[in-house]
């Protein structure tokens, strides 16, 4: 009789213990998304500003009017909504732009942001046309460089949190 007994705590022990492990890989593997996540926001700030230089070229006209209802009407999501409300708010006064607040994105590149929506439509057509070449070169590189990590770096973040996650669930066992 106390055979079974044991043999139904043991079972009982058993699955409990495979059910903290299998919690532990979900844990673990949640924490591995946010970092992915990181990645995948990073480059769609990128393309989604590439996107807006591009629509701006588009609407050559170069003017402070234009340029606003153009951002207002832009359909930007996550970071880079912030960014142009951040600029619409400051839009008369572009020396208040501060994008310290954004953590996907390096001193330089909030500089360099700061930098490109105080110069945006104050030139004549040719400098604008110049500067805007050069938003645009900026942009593309960055975009390139974040969608060759994000497309290199997530599968493998991925994996290796997954392989380690199971390791350390047979190490448990």
């Amino acid at each position: 009789m106390t055979t079974n007994y044991n043999v139904f705590i043991w079972v009982n022990d058993m699955s409990l213990k495979i059910a903290l492990l299998i919690i532990l890989v979900i844990m673990i593997m949640l924490i591995a998304l946010g970092v992915v996540k990181q990645y995948r926001e990073r480059h769609s700030i990128f393309l989604e500003l590439s996107m807006l230089l591009n629509e701006y070229e588009l609407n050559i006209g170069f003017r402070k009017e234009k340029l606003r209802n153009l951002i207002s009407n832009f359909h930007a999501t996550g970071e880079l909504k912030h960014i142009l409300k951040n600029y619409l708010d400051n839009f008369n006064n572009t020396n208040n732009l501060n994008f310290d607040e954004l953590k996907l994105l390096q001193i330089e590149e909030k500089q360099f942001l700061v930098a490109m929506f105080q110069k945006l439509g104050t030139s004549d057509y040719d400098n604008e046309k110049l500067q805007l070449a050069t938003f645009k070169s900026y942009i593309e590189d960055k975009l390139k460089d974040t969608k060759e990590k994000k497309n290199k770096l997530c599968p493998l973040i991925l994996k290796l949190t997954f392989l380690f996650a199971l390791g350390l669930a047979i190490i448990f066992i």
